[in-house]
């Protein structure tokens, strides 16, 4: 299934996963790293996985809530005193954005729930019209100057919208824990889990063995080893309380969300259980 993928073009590689309650029951990878080469991607190639971080950052927090270090009713602003003067995007007179003060506090829970107000300029035209206005750094660039500075979408608790609600919850962490939030997820989520090649920044021989996310139309740019998520460059993982089983699978392309990518999906995971 995963070579026929990538010899038909579906995706440019891939690599799948899956695990039980005991430990992996399956590996499987397809395709060149990159295409063009002969250099195979593997279960170890190194991965771009974006909004995949955000159960990474939340399981942070839920360990700071069980050391009695944090508190998700807590106003955000208790860990983090700048997100006290996050005004709410009303619209725009003329090129002046229209903002005001939050109708309330937004909660370390409304984080982890996406229900503070904050979102993402790729998916919000207003907020997108924010930063071209304000000159604001993009949202791949985390900046105290931009990225942090970005105006809330709604008041907070009123409606779920999807956003940048995992950085701040990152902020939160370093706060509640004291320690920047790498060496926090280091010590604590990645580096208890084995998860050795899981980084925000990639040493030489990660940078090495890394898979280039691809585009398509233009060319075919964590390691992998029902709740479902997924990252921009169609990385995808589910768990299944119910049975035991959870699985992953990989590719590295955009557009986010590609056809091809979701069938290759849903094929795999509707094969491994058949297997089982």
């Amino acid at each position: 299934m995963l070579h026929d993928a990538v010899a038909a073009g579906k995706v440019p590689n891939v690599v799948a996963v899956a695990a039980d309650r005991d430990g992996p029951i399956y590996e499987g990878a397809a395709g060149p790293r990159a295409v063009g080469s002969d250099d195979p991607v593997t279960p170890d190639s190194v991965f771009r996985i974006m909004s995949m971080t955000k159960m990474v950052c939340t399981v942070a927090a839920l360990q700071q809530v069980e050391r009695g270090n944090l508190e998700l009713t807590a106003p955000v602003d208790t860990y983090c005193p700048e997100f006290a003067d996050v005004p709410v995007l009303e619209g725009f007179d003329g090129d002046n954005p229209k903002l005001r003060p939050a109708g309330s506090r937004a909660t370390v829970e409304q984080l982890v729930t996406h229900t503070t107000g904050l979102g993402y300029p790729f998916w919000n035209a207003d907020l997108r019209r924010w930063v071209s206005i304000t000159r604001s750094l993009h949202a791949a660039a985390v900046s105290e100057q931009g990225f942090f500075k970005r105006p809330l979408l709604a008041d907070p608790g009123t409606t779920f919208i999807y956003g940048s609600n995992a950085d701040w919850l990152g902020k939160v962490v370093e706060a509640a824990s004291g320690l920047p939030l790498n060496e926090y997820l280091e010590g604590n989520v990645a580096g208890p889990l084995g998860m050795n090649d899981t980084a925000f920044l990639m040493n030489v021989q990660q940078k090495a063995n890394s898979v280039p996310v691809h585009r398509r139309g233009v060319g075919m740019a964590c390691t992998p080893h029902a709740r479902a998520w997924g990252g921009m460059c169609n990385t995808y993982f589910w768990v299944d309380r119910t049975t035991g089983i959870a699985g992953s699978i990989h590719s590295q392309f955009l557009p986010f969300v590609h056809q091809a990518a979701l069938n290759l999906y849903v094929d795999f995971e509707q094969a491994l259980y058949a297997s089982l």
